[in-house]
């Protein structure tokens, strides 16, 4: 759960204040690993995998900015 840990942090902060080069290279690379992971827990195609990690993180961004806005 570190890995998703990983990821869900440095997704928060690159849509709040952006990522460095070494943040963003890690940020690929830890989603990059954690879609291979869905990818055999989920039993899908790799490209599937990543593009529902992306929808996840989206989904998750879109909530966090609706709760922002109504605060």
């Amino acid at each position: 759960y570190e890995l998703a840990e990983v990821v869900r942090n440095l997704a928060i902060r690159e849509s709040e204040k952006g990522l460095s080069t070494g943040e963003k290279q890690m940020y690929t690379r830890s989603k990059k690993i954690l879609a291979s992971e869905l990818m055999y827990a989920l039993e899908m195609e790799e490209d599937d995998a990543e593009d529902h990690l992306d929808s996840i993180i989206e989904d998750a961004h879109s909530g966090r900015a609706a709760a922002a806005a109504t605060a």
